[in-house]
């Protein structure tokens, strides 16, 4: 015995003596420890060792080592690395340690660990005890009786010959049995999949996890275990448990006992007579005792995986327990004739199933599953119970139970009687399956309920029932609920019972399954009739239904006998439907139908097709739907819809509603009041709103989304147009307007008009009669017109424009900035809401009265003191012109006019219409003022005019160009002593305050138009203004004059100043400064006299602008060089004038 080490290089040893002890240490060392019981350490490198003879104990330690035991029972450690195994003869332990390892047993009955690593692991030819260890590996047990432990990691395990066991332990394993005898096999955790072989009668255990486990032939045991399993039993008498979970089982050949176990699971028994226990199960006959159904006395049999208490049940109802059946036992009784028992789980009084066998032996079952229950050929009774069963009941007089659940019962042959219980049912069958006169109830629920091929009666009970008596002289009764009768074109005479009981709505369904024509329906009474296939068929009655669906051809269904409310849908073909003396609902369906709704407040529906719909009398209401409609509502006070298509539609006597849809319609409205209503997408219709009875009729857009353009060209008659159609209407009274911006023109009716309005910017002139224009809350500006006549006009918040017209008229404006126009005769016109107050602060009311088209006595414009302000007897003021024009001011008292300041701050102009320009001699009107005349200047004193012009802007033209519009500057704004007019581009003489420039302030020119925008309240834009002129003063350079106090510029001949002037004047301005064109005006004429601001360069308000010293009437003589004169006398032109 010695102890030999190695020198730490690759070395080669050979030893011969026994009993030896070797350390090779470092390096690729090779060994052979030869005779005796040796000890070898390789340490580090991959070494090769041979333990040759005697019981050794190899330790491969660090490398990829080869290590062989050979003949002894030896030990052997593979240590660190990627070892090689063998162990040799004998009984061995081998170990493989870390690293993939490949380890034999060879022969012996041999121990073997793969440790950690993913290892292949064989047994060989003794009987062998093999572990995987962690990872994945792989164990083979070869020949023999083995024993197999996957241990943690997803591993394979195979058998081999002989009696094995295998485990797979943690992970998704592979277990393969394929033991030429039999075997076991115990998953574990894990999804596991076990296959077992084709000899001998296995056993296997899922365990945890979705496992799959194919037994393999013979009579074999395995259980899913917990998850949901599928199990296959394969050929052989098996017993397969799903245990816990989802599991899918299936017996396959072979009388198989099959147990569900908790979750739902899916069982298949396959050939063979099987017991089949389970959520979703198909009974064998052998459940039954026999393969055909019968009872077989004397036994119970067990075959759960539990054991379970049996019940006798006396003649008093009490149960007695009788026994107790362990799990899989049959226990033989004397006797089961004529009694009943039910099985409960041991200890537990809940019944799981009832038994009973009657006299003559007939066998009874019913099971608390969802169960998949089969008659067999005799007269059978089968009760489902609770759960979703699925019951035939096979050949013979069957009873059959449904019980709770939604169940579907199947008689098949005989005559049979089927209790669908409560639930959602499923009852009968078709043709040869329901052959027999059945009889089917379906209780409580919503059942659908076939009878078959001969008589049948049918029962609804509660619920909302499909019944179907099928072929043969059925008898229907729907009972509770709201049923439907299916009646096929292969019927018999059936007499159908709609029932009166809960929701009642019946209804019948025409179908056809032979033949392509419609049916005959002809109501006798409320609610009853009969019915026919094409008339020729055998004949049908029915009471108590309430509505039909008809087929898919052309039915005929006359209702006319009836005073009760029906319901008739069409569906295709091309139907008739009479209606009668009920609010009936029609529906026809596609095809060319013509429906007739008969007295009673009827609701039409043409659907596709051309139809023909006529309301008939009462309030009915009718829809074309698509295609080319014809559609007459009757008497009453319809509501028609032509829908889609070239449709005609004829309101006929009553109030109605007639709404256009696509397509070019011919829309008539009959007698009485009627409207017509159009929205979006209509086409060039037309329109007749009839004469007869109370004759007031309503064109109304309320529902488009484009503004509207009516035009008058009569009595009624014009045409309305929006962005998608166009309408020709005639015998039209009133008109309801778009919410968008409409344009409204009666002026060439021959009649009143009475116009409602929606909402928009609109625009609205009357006729010369005494039309009505109500706003109501409309917020946009609107400008309404009345024309003549005595009109009556409403507006809503916006700032609007009213203008009586000839006439008494009276105007309400509502809020806002509105201005009241009056017209030369006017009349004695009426405002109910004149609002004077001054939100603004701008020096004028919130409404205005417009004056510019009256003429005072001497033929020039009305000012202050042409207006007689007296009261009305009532408090209010009372307005009187020189023409003898009215306006009465409700809510304004006298004292609030009396002046004529006040009358200017109201919009009457005070003492002249004309801008007054300082000039040497005084103030004089702009309008008066020639080339040569001298007018005073801010920087030069009095310079003469080199030219002046103007131009009339009127009211089309202001219209038409919005951007026109003067500016309103008010009294007391940098100077201006009485307010004033200016053009949107002329530049006021401001000074910035020391904070917009940093140096001080300095005067520049601000437009008046960027004033506006500033909303500072004293400056804003005149909305009041119909039409107006634009007078120009021009010096030979660009100056500072005084207009009304306030200081502005003269005319600078610059691009916007051109754009004002008419093509005359700017030519009279080019022959002046020939070189304008050329060169521009800052070199042709000279720069402006102070900076013109850009709207971005000015302060956020006016408050940050200001008048500067020698601003104001007491200083605009510059000193003392000026001398004021009186104003010219004699008639002033202008009626508005501004510079």
């Amino acid at each position: 015995m010695a102890t030999i080490d190695g020198t730490g290089g690759n070395d080669t040893i050979f030893s011969w003596s026994d009993g030896d002890t070797f350390y090779l240490y470092s390096g690729d060392d090779s060994l052979s420890a030869g005779g005796g019981n040796d000890t070898v350490y390789a340490s580090d490198g991959n070494d090769t060792v041979f333990g040759d003879y005697g019981n050794d104990e190899l330790h491969g330690e660090a490398g990829n080592d080869s290590l062989r035991g050979n003949v002894g029972n030896d030990t052997i450690f593979g240590g660190g690395g990627d070892d090689t195994v063998r162990a040799g003869s004998d009984n061995d332990t081998v170990h493989g340690g870390d690293g993939n390892d490949s380890l034999h047993g060879e022969s012996g009955n041999d121990t073997v660990y793969g440790d950690a690593g993913n290892d292949s692991v064989l047994g060989g030819t003794g009987k062998d005890i093999l572990f995987g260890g962690t990872d994945s590996d792989t164990l083979y047990g070869h020949e023999n009786d083995d024993t197999l432990y996957g241990d943690a990691g997803g591993d394979t395990l195979f058998g081999g010959s002989g009696y094995d066991r295998l485990f797979g332990g943690d992970g998704n394993d592979v277990l393969v049995d394929d033991s030429d005898v039999y075997g076991d096999a115990f998953g574990g955790a894990g999804d596991d999949t076990i296959t077992q072989g084709a000899f001998g009668d296995d056993w296997a255990y899922g365990g945890s996890g979705n496992d799959t486990i194919d037994t393999g032939a013979g009579s074999d045991l395995a259980y899913g275990g917990t998850g949901d399993d599928r199990l296959i039993g394969n050929d052989g008498d098996d017993v397969l448990h799903g245990d816990d979970g989802a599991d899918s089982i299936t017996g396959d050949a072979g009388a198989d006992v099959l147990y569900g176990g908790l979750g739902n699971d899916r069982i298949d028994g396959g050939s063979g007579s099987d017991v089949i226990y389970g959520d979703t199960i198909s009974l064998d006959p052998m459940f039954f005792g026999s393969t055909t159904g019968e009872a077989v006395s004397n036994s119970f049999v067990n075959s759960t995986a539990y054991a379970v208490d049996v019940y006798f049940i006396d003649s008093s109802g009490t149960p007695l327990l009788l026994m107790t059946v362990p799990a899989n036992t049959t226990v033989n009784y004397a006797s089961n004739i004529g009694h009943n028992y039910y099985v409960t789980a041991a200890g537990s009084p809940t019944p799981l199933s009832v038994y009973s066998v009657d006299e003559a032996g007939a066998y009874t079952f019913s099971s608390m599953a969802d169960d998949s229950l089969t008659g067999g050929s005799g007269d059978d009774t089968i009760h489902g119970e609770t759960g979703n069963d699925v019951i035939s009941g096979g050949d013979g007089t069957d009873t059959i139970y449904g019980g709770d659940g939604n169940d579907t019962l199947h008689g098949d042959g005989g005559n049979d009687t089927v209790f669908g219980g409560d639930g959602d049912d499923v009852i009968g069958g078709f043709g040869a399956e329901g052959a027999g006169n059945d009889v089917l109830y379906g209780g409580a629920g919503n059942d659908t309920i076939i009878g078959g091929g001969e008589d049948d009666i049918l029962y609804g009970g509660d619920g909302n029932d499909v019944l179907s008596g099928g072929i043969g002289a059925d008898t229907l009764y729907g009972e509770a609920g709201a049923d439907l009768f299916l009646i096929t074109d292969d019927h018999q005479s059936d007499v159908i019972f709609g029932g009166e009981a809960g929701l009642d709505n019946d209804f019948i369904a025409f179908a056809n399954y032979l033949g392509t024509l419609g049916y005959v329906v002809t109501f006798t009474g409320n609610e009853a009739g009969s019915y026919s296939y094409a008339g020729i068929g055998a004949t049908g009655t029915f009471v108590e239904i309430e509505g039909l669906y008809g087929s898919d051809y052309a039915d005929i269904v006359d209702m006319a006998a009836s005073n009760s409310a029906q319901t008739v849908y069409g569906n295709a073909g091309d139907d008739t439907v009479i209606g009668g003396g009920g609010d009936d609902v029609i529906g026809g369906g596609s095809g060319n139908d013509l429906l007739d709704g008969g007295s009673g407040n009827d609701s039409l529906y043409g659907s596709s097709g051309n139809d023909m719909i006529e309301g008939d009398s009462g309030d009915d209401v009718l829809y074309g739907g698509t295609g080319s409609d014809t559609i007459g509502g009757g008497t009453g006070d319809d509501h028609l819809f032509g829908g889609e298509g070239d449709d005609i539609v004829d309101g006929d006597a009553g109030n109605d509603v007639i709404y256009s849809d696509a397509g070019n319609d011919l829309l008539i409205g009959g007698d009485d009041r009627d409207t017509f209503s159009f929205g979006d997408n209509f086409g060039t219709d037309t329109v007749f709103g009839g004469d007869g009875g109370d004759n007031v009729d309503t064109l109304a857009f309320q529902d488009s989304t484009s503004g509207v353009t009516t035009t008058f060209d009569g009595s009624g008659s014009g045409t309305a147009t929006t962005n998608t159609g166009t309408v020709t209407f005639s015998r039209i009274e009133v008109f309801e307007g778009s919410a968008q911006a409409d344009t409204f023109d009666a002026t060439n009716a021959t009649q009143g008009v009475t116009y409602i309005d929606s909402g928009g910017a609109d625009v609205l002139q009357g006729s010369a009669f005494d039309d009505s224009f109500q706003g109501g809350a409309n917020a946009d500006n609107q400008s309404v017109d009345g024309q003549g006549g005595n009109d009556v006009i409403i507006t809503g918040a916006g700032n609007d424009t009213l203008r009586g017209g000839a006439g008494d008229d009276t105007l309400t404006s509502g809020a806002g900035n509105d201005s009241i126009a009056l017209d030369q005769g006017g009349g004695a016109d009426v405002v109910t809401d004149f609002d004077m107050a001054d939100t603004d602060g701008d020096g004028f009311t919130n409404d205005q009265i417009d004056v510019s088209a009256l003429v005072n006595g001497t033929g020039g414009p009305v000012t202050a003191r042409d207006v007689v302000v007296s009261d009305d007897g009532s408090g209010n003021a009372l307005l009187t012109f020189p023409g003898g024009e009215t306006l009465l001011l409700q809510g304004v008292a006298p004292s609030q006019l009396n002046t004529a300041a006040k009358l200017y701050s109201a919009g009457i102009p005070c003492l002249t219409a004309g801008t007054m320009v300082l000039t040497p001699t005084g103030e004089v009107p702009v309008e008066v003022l020639r080339p040569g005349d001298l007018v005073v200047t801010r920087d030069n004193g009095p310079q003469p005019l080199v030219w002046t012009g103007e131009r009339r802007i009127d009211p089309a033209t202001l219209a038409a160009h919005p951007a026109l519009a003067p500016v309103r500057i008010g009294r007391g704004f940098a100077g201006c002593e009485r307010g004033a007019l200016v053009s949107p581009q002329h530049a006021v003489l401001l000074r910035r305050s020391a904070g917009a420039t940093g140096r001080g302030g300095d005067e520049v020119l601000v437009r008046a138009t960027h004033l506006a925008r500033l909303r500072g309240g004293q400056v804003r834009l005149a909305h009041n203004v119909r039409d107006l002129r634009y007078v120009h003063l021009m010096f030979e350079s660009h100056q500072i004059i005084y207009g009304n106090g306030l200081p502005s510029e003269s005319f600078y001949p610059g691009p916007w100043g051109l754009a004002l002037l008419d093509p005359a004047a700017q030519l009279s301005v080019a022959r002046l400064l020939p070189d304008l064109a050329r060169l521009g005006a800052a070199v042709a004429y000279g720069p402006p006299v102070r900076q013109v601001l850009a709207f971005s360069q000015l302060p956020p308000s006016l408050a940050e602008l200001s008048a500067g010293v020698g601003f104001g009437p007491g200083n605009r003589t510059l000193g003392s060089r000026i001398k004021f004169g009186l104003r010219p006398k004699g008639r002033q032109s202008a009626r508005t004038s501004a510079l």
